[in-house]
Protein backbone atom coordinates (compact mmCIF):
# COMPACT_ATOMS: atom_id res chain seq x y z
CA UNK A 1 0.00 0.00 0.00
CA UNK A 2 1.53 3.49 -0.73
CA UNK A 3 0.58 5.90 1.46
CA UNK A 4 0.72 9.56 0.57
CA UNK A 5 1.24 12.41 3.10
CA UNK A 6 0.04 16.61 3.10
CA UNK A 7 2.53 18.65 5.26
CA UNK A 8 3.59 16.77 8.23
CA UNK A 9 4.17 19.06 11.05
CA UNK A 10 4.26 16.91 13.43
CA UNK A 11 5.47 13.91 14.88
CA UNK A 12 3.68 11.08 13.10
CA UNK A 13 3.99 7.02 12.66
CA UNK A 14 2.46 5.80 10.00
CA UNK A 15 2.50 2.09 9.86
CA UNK A 16 5.90 1.56 11.53
CA UNK A 17 7.47 4.70 9.58
CA UNK A 18 8.16 7.60 11.60
CA UNK A 19 8.62 11.11 10.69
CA UNK A 20 9.76 14.16 13.14
CA UNK A 21 8.34 17.32 13.59
CA UNK A 22 8.47 18.99 10.15
CA UNK A 23 10.11 16.36 8.25
CA UNK A 24 10.67 16.07 4.43
CA UNK A 25 8.18 13.72 3.22
CA UNK A 26 8.90 10.79 0.93
CA UNK A 27 7.41 10.75 -2.60
CA UNK A 28 6.85 6.82 -2.58
CA UNK A 29 6.65 5.08 0.99
CA UNK A 30 5.41 1.29 1.60
CA UNK A 31 5.60 0.24 5.08
CA UNK A 32 4.25 -3.47 4.12
CA UNK A 33 1.46 -3.06 7.23
CA UNK A 34 -1.03 -3.86 4.60
CA UNK A 35 1.08 -6.62 2.65
CA UNK A 36 2.77 -6.50 -0.32
CA UNK A 37 0.84 -3.53 -1.49
CA UNK A 38 1.78 -1.99 -5.44
CA UNK A 39 5.07 -4.09 -4.38
CA UNK A 40 6.15 -7.37 -6.71
CA UNK A 41 7.75 -10.31 -4.68
CA UNK A 42 9.90 -12.07 -7.29
CA UNK A 43 11.60 -15.43 -6.15
CA UNK A 44 10.48 -16.88 -2.93
CA UNK A 45 10.21 -14.09 -0.23
CA UNK A 46 7.06 -13.58 2.40
CA UNK A 47 5.68 -10.19 3.62
CA UNK A 48 5.70 -11.51 7.20
CA UNK A 49 4.92 -10.00 10.98
CA UNK A 50 7.56 -10.38 13.22
CA UNK A 51 5.94 -8.09 15.74
CA UNK A 52 6.31 -4.96 17.93
CA UNK A 53 7.59 -1.13 16.29
CA UNK A 54 8.11 -3.06 12.97
CA UNK A 55 4.97 -5.32 12.43
CA UNK A 56 4.64 -6.47 8.87
CA UNK A 57 7.92 -6.76 6.71
CA UNK A 58 9.27 -7.60 3.57
CA UNK A 59 11.15 -11.21 4.12
CA UNK A 60 13.47 -11.99 1.76
CA UNK A 61 14.37 -15.88 0.63
CA UNK A 62 17.59 -16.84 1.10
CA UNK A 63 20.11 -17.59 -1.85
CA UNK A 64 19.51 -17.30 -5.15
CA UNK A 65 21.13 -15.29 -7.80
CA UNK A 66 18.47 -12.93 -9.51
CA UNK A 67 16.10 -14.92 -8.15
CA UNK A 68 14.52 -13.46 -5.34
CA UNK A 69 13.89 -9.65 -4.05
CA UNK A 70 10.85 -7.40 -4.34
CA UNK A 71 10.18 -5.02 -7.30
CA UNK A 72 9.08 -1.68 -6.68
CA UNK A 73 6.57 -0.13 -9.01
CA UNK A 74 8.00 1.97 -11.26
CA UNK A 75 5.56 4.90 -10.09
CA UNK A 76 7.95 5.30 -7.28
CA UNK A 77 10.33 7.59 -9.17
CA UNK A 78 7.42 9.35 -10.37
CA UNK A 79 8.96 12.81 -9.21
CA UNK A 80 12.35 11.87 -8.32
CA UNK A 81 14.96 14.16 -10.76
CA UNK A 82 18.31 15.23 -10.33
CA UNK A 83 18.39 14.30 -6.09
CA UNK A 84 17.81 10.67 -4.48
CA UNK A 85 17.48 9.45 -0.98
CA UNK A 86 16.78 5.72 -0.54
CA UNK A 87 15.93 4.78 3.36
CA UNK A 88 15.09 1.64 4.38
CA UNK A 89 15.25 -0.43 7.49
CA UNK A 90 17.43 -4.01 7.49
CA UNK A 91 17.75 -6.99 9.78
CA UNK A 92 19.95 -9.77 8.45
CA UNK A 93 16.60 -11.67 8.19
CA UNK A 94 17.55 -15.43 7.32
CA UNK A 95 21.32 -14.96 7.11
CA UNK A 96 23.91 -16.24 9.67
CA UNK A 97 26.97 -16.10 7.89
CA UNK A 98 28.51 -12.50 7.06
CA UNK A 99 30.42 -13.41 4.74
CA UNK A 100 27.85 -14.76 2.72
CA UNK A 101 26.48 -11.51 2.15
CA UNK A 102 28.74 -8.86 2.20
CA UNK A 103 28.74 -8.05 -1.33
CA UNK A 104 24.67 -8.46 -2.40
CA UNK A 105 23.00 -5.38 -3.47
CA UNK A 106 20.15 -3.51 -1.21
CA UNK A 107 18.89 -1.79 -3.62
CA UNK A 108 19.03 -1.65 -7.91
CA UNK A 109 17.48 -0.33 -10.96
CA UNK A 110 17.41 -1.26 -14.12
CA UNK A 111 15.76 -1.06 -17.51
CA UNK A 112 15.60 -5.04 -17.71
CA UNK A 113 15.52 -8.01 -15.51
CA UNK A 114 18.23 -10.61 -17.22
CA UNK A 115 18.78 -13.64 -14.60
CA UNK A 116 21.99 -13.95 -16.25
CA UNK A 117 23.73 -10.75 -16.10
CA UNK A 118 22.19 -7.12 -15.81
CA UNK A 119 24.12 -4.25 -17.79
CA UNK A 120 23.33 -0.36 -17.90
CA UNK A 121 21.78 1.82 -17.51
CA UNK A 122 21.85 0.81 -14.10
CA UNK A 123 22.21 1.97 -10.03
CA UNK A 124 23.16 -0.19 -7.50
CA UNK A 125 23.25 0.01 -3.74
CA UNK A 126 25.96 -2.96 -2.54
CA UNK A 127 26.29 -3.85 0.86
CA UNK A 128 29.92 -4.40 1.19
CA UNK A 129 30.56 -0.96 2.98
CA UNK A 130 27.80 0.54 1.21
CA UNK A 131 29.43 0.94 -2.18
CA UNK A 132 27.50 2.61 -5.21
CA UNK A 133 27.89 1.98 -9.16
CA UNK A 134 25.57 4.47 -10.96
CA UNK A 135 25.81 3.76 -15.18
CA UNK A 136 23.35 5.99 -17.64
CA UNK A 137 24.93 4.89 -20.98
CA UNK A 138 23.07 3.00 -23.13
CA UNK A 139 22.89 -1.03 -23.25
CA UNK A 140 25.69 -0.83 -25.65
CA UNK A 141 27.70 1.13 -22.49
CA UNK A 142 29.30 3.98 -24.70
CA UNK A 143 29.78 6.60 -23.63
CA UNK A 144 30.68 8.75 -20.27
CA UNK A 145 27.50 8.84 -18.15
CA UNK A 146 28.88 6.92 -15.22
CA UNK A 147 30.20 6.78 -11.72
CA UNK A 148 31.86 4.05 -9.66
CA UNK A 149 32.47 6.40 -6.45
CA UNK A 150 36.03 5.30 -6.02
CA UNK A 151 38.35 5.93 -3.53
CA UNK A 152 40.04 8.53 -4.71
CA UNK A 153 36.69 10.75 -4.54
CA UNK A 154 35.76 9.18 -0.63
CA UNK A 155 36.08 12.68 1.41
CA UNK A 156 38.39 9.80 3.63
CA UNK A 157 40.86 9.18 0.83
CA UNK A 158 39.37 5.18 0.72
CA UNK A 159 36.56 3.28 0.90
CA UNK A 160 35.73 1.29 3.77
CA UNK A 161 34.51 -1.95 4.01
CA UNK A 162 31.96 -3.71 6.50
CA UNK A 163 32.13 -7.37 6.90
CA UNK A 164 33.08 -9.64 8.82
CA UNK A 165 33.94 -8.07 12.27
CA UNK A 166 32.75 -4.66 11.60
CA UNK A 167 29.52 -5.84 9.63
CA UNK A 168 26.90 -3.29 11.13
CA UNK A 169 23.94 -5.78 10.66
CA UNK A 170 25.69 -9.04 12.54
CA UNK A 171 23.97 -7.96 15.61
CA UNK A 172 20.58 -9.20 14.27
CA UNK A 173 19.07 -5.58 15.71
CA UNK A 174 17.23 -3.57 12.94
CA UNK A 175 19.24 -0.56 11.58
CA UNK A 176 18.25 2.25 9.15
CA UNK A 177 20.04 2.64 6.19
CA UNK A 178 19.98 5.67 3.87
CA UNK A 179 21.85 6.88 0.84
CA UNK A 180 21.94 10.51 -0.75
CA UNK A 181 22.63 11.26 -4.43
CA UNK A 182 23.17 14.51 -5.93
CA UNK A 183 24.87 15.23 -8.95
CA UNK A 184 28.01 15.85 -7.51
CA UNK A 185 27.51 13.93 -3.83
CA UNK A 186 26.15 10.46 -2.63
CA UNK A 187 26.56 9.81 0.68
CA UNK A 188 25.55 6.26 2.85
CA UNK A 189 25.12 6.33 6.55
CA UNK A 190 24.15 3.60 8.56
CA UNK A 191 21.66 4.34 11.76
CA UNK A 192 21.84 8.37 10.69
CA UNK A 193 25.81 7.92 10.83
CA UNK A 194 28.03 8.71 7.76
CA UNK A 195 29.69 5.37 6.75
CA UNK A 196 31.09 6.63 3.03
CA UNK A 197 30.87 10.10 1.87
CA UNK A 198 31.99 10.51 -2.25
CA UNK A 199 32.31 14.24 -4.13
CA UNK A 200 32.38 14.26 -7.75
CA UNK A 201 33.01 16.69 -10.67
CA UNK A 202 29.57 16.07 -11.72
CA UNK A 203 30.32 15.25 -15.51
CA UNK A 204 32.76 13.30 -17.27
CA UNK A 205 33.87 9.97 -17.20
CA UNK A 206 33.88 8.54 -14.20
CA UNK A 207 32.33 11.39 -12.53
CA UNK A 208 28.28 11.67 -13.86
CA UNK A 209 25.58 10.22 -11.32
CA UNK A 210 22.49 11.38 -13.84
CA UNK A 211 19.89 10.03 -11.33
CA UNK A 212 16.89 11.33 -14.04
CA UNK A 213 18.28 8.95 -16.26
CA UNK A 214 18.18 6.24 -13.71
CA UNK A 215 15.95 3.39 -15.11
CA UNK A 216 12.70 2.54 -13.30
CA UNK A 217 11.06 -0.92 -15.07
CA UNK A 218 13.00 -2.36 -12.70
CA UNK A 219 13.73 -1.04 -9.22
CA UNK A 220 14.45 -3.99 -6.63
CA UNK A 221 15.28 -4.66 -2.86
CA UNK A 222 17.52 -7.63 -1.83
CA UNK A 223 18.93 -8.81 -4.76
CA UNK A 224 19.29 -8.42 -8.72
CA UNK A 225 23.17 -8.00 -8.54
CA UNK A 226 25.20 -5.81 -11.72
CA UNK A 227 26.80 -7.10 -14.53
CA UNK A 228 27.88 -10.99 -14.51
CA UNK A 229 28.45 -10.31 -10.55
CA UNK A 230 27.78 -13.98 -8.54
CA UNK A 231 26.31 -12.53 -5.20
CA UNK A 232 23.38 -14.03 -4.00
CA UNK A 233 20.46 -12.74 -3.05
CA UNK A 234 20.71 -11.66 0.39
CA UNK A 235 18.06 -13.14 3.25
CA UNK A 236 17.36 -10.14 4.69
CA UNK A 237 14.20 -8.61 6.27
CA UNK A 238 13.43 -4.91 4.90
CA UNK A 239 11.05 -2.50 6.27
CA UNK A 240 9.94 0.95 5.69
CA UNK A 241 11.19 1.31 2.08
CA UNK A 242 10.78 5.10 1.30
CA UNK A 243 12.24 7.70 -1.51
CA UNK A 244 12.92 10.83 -1.42
CA UNK A 245 12.91 13.50 -4.65
CA UNK A 246 16.02 15.16 -2.19
CA UNK A 247 18.89 14.70 -1.09
CA UNK A 248 18.12 14.22 2.96
CA UNK A 249 20.42 15.53 5.30
CA UNK A 250 22.42 13.94 8.50
CA UNK A 251 19.56 15.66 10.66
CA UNK A 252 16.62 14.79 9.06
CA UNK A 253 18.08 11.01 8.58
CA UNK A 254 18.67 10.89 12.64
CA UNK A 255 15.30 12.44 12.94
CA UNK A 256 13.44 9.09 11.22
CA UNK A 257 16.11 7.13 14.11
CA UNK A 258 14.59 9.27 16.65
CA UNK A 259 11.12 8.75 15.76
CA UNK A 260 11.16 5.52 15.18
CA UNK A 261 12.69 5.13 18.69
CA UNK A 262 9.98 7.03 20.55
CA UNK A 263 7.24 5.03 18.55
CA UNK A 264 8.53 2.34 20.98
CA UNK A 265 7.63 3.60 23.49
CA UNK A 266 3.98 4.42 22.66
CA UNK A 267 3.49 0.89 21.39
CA UNK A 268 4.92 -0.63 24.20
CA UNK A 269 2.80 1.55 26.65
CA UNK A 270 -0.42 -0.30 25.02
CA UNK A 271 1.07 -3.60 24.78
CA UNK A 272 1.06 -3.44 28.63
CA UNK A 273 -2.40 -2.42 29.08
CA UNK A 274 -4.92 -4.56 30.70
CA UNK A 275 -8.21 -3.29 29.25
CA UNK A 276 -10.08 -5.93 27.80
CA UNK A 277 -12.53 -4.07 25.54
CA UNK A 278 -11.62 -2.33 21.91
CA UNK A 279 -9.89 0.72 22.94
CA UNK A 280 -8.20 3.19 20.68
CA UNK A 281 -4.39 4.66 21.19
CA UNK A 282 -2.80 6.98 19.36
CA UNK A 283 0.46 6.59 18.23
CA UNK A 284 2.46 7.85 21.12
CA UNK A 285 -0.06 5.82 23.36
CA UNK A 286 -2.50 8.06 24.66
CA UNK A 287 -6.06 6.94 24.55
CA UNK A 288 -7.89 8.05 22.06
CA UNK A 289 -12.02 8.76 23.19
CA UNK A 290 -13.41 9.88 19.42
CA UNK A 291 -11.48 8.52 17.13
CA UNK A 292 -11.80 10.32 13.82
CA UNK A 293 -12.19 8.90 10.11
CA UNK A 294 -8.61 8.48 8.67
CA UNK A 295 -6.75 8.73 11.82
CA UNK A 296 -3.98 6.10 12.16
CA UNK A 297 -4.82 4.56 15.86
CA UNK A 298 -3.34 1.37 17.62
CA UNK A 299 -6.62 -0.76 18.33
CA UNK A 300 -6.56 -2.98 21.75
CA UNK A 301 -9.06 -5.64 21.94
CA UNK A 302 -8.94 -8.64 24.51
CA UNK A 303 -5.12 -8.20 24.72
CA UNK A 304 -4.32 -7.96 20.96
CA UNK A 305 -3.05 -4.68 19.37
CA UNK A 306 -2.98 -3.59 15.51
CA UNK A 307 -2.72 -0.55 13.69
CA UNK A 308 -5.99 0.45 11.88
CA UNK A 309 -6.40 3.45 9.75
CA UNK A 310 -10.10 4.39 11.49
Amino acid sequence: MNKTFTKISFSLLLGGMAFAANAVEPVYLNTFEAGVGDCEIIGNGEIKNVGGQFGNVFANALDGMRTNFLRLPGSSFDKVDKNLSVAVWLNKGNETDPFHYMWSPIFACYATYNKVDNGCPMLVCEYRGGFLQINTNGPDNVGDNWCDFVDAQNVEGHNTFFHGDTDWLADGEWHLYTVTFTPTSAVVYFDGEVAQKWEIAGEGAGNTCDISAVPTEYICLGGNQAWGWVDPDPGFYFDDIAIYNVALSQEEVKAIMTAKANSDAGVNAIENSQNETAVYYNLNGVKVSNPEKGQILIKKTSGKTSKVIF
